[in-house]
């Protein structure tokens, strides 16, 4: 597939992602439906530009659903921060509310797991506390 700007680009792959979404009624939460079922996070093959323009060539390559929906939101967003994770919130793994995602250190996705366990929030800083939702 060919685009002609990054904006095609984004609309095309949010629409996508839109498609495929289930909204759990009472959390926010907006859960990828799409492939694979297995495992803990939504995946989605997407054509990259190559060398980072519109009109050079194009490669494919399977990322997590909600890395890819927090960079469309925020285009200055690399795709691989080295020591930073995307992280849910809310602690649902096929989440891609924007309003769940929080870009932060590996060490602060880490403490997330901690609050999940004792569903309870420690705060984490400068980034968004936990939301506790449950989705059956």
């Amino acid at each position: 597939m060919r685009f002609n700007s990054i904006s095609d680009w984004s609309k095309h792959y949010l629409a996508k992602i839109e498609s495929k979404l289930q909204i759990i009624p009472g959390t926010d939460c907006k859960l990828w439906t799409g492939g694979p079922k297995k495992g803990m996070y939504g995946q989605i093959r997407v054509q990259f530009p190559r060398d980072g323009t519109i009109g050079g060539t194009w490669s494919p390559k399977t990322i997590r659903v909600h890395r890819l929906r927090y960079m469309l939101n925020i285009p200055t967003f690399n795709i691989e921060p080295q020591d930073y994770h995307v992280s849910h919130v809310c602690h649902q793994s096929k989440c891609c509310n924007i309003n769940h995602l929080s870009l932060e250190p590996c060490s602060t996705n880490m403490q997330r797991n901690t609050c999940k366990k004792e569903q309870c929030c420690f705060g984490h800083l400068e980034f968004k506390d936990c939301l506790f939702v449950h989705v059956e």
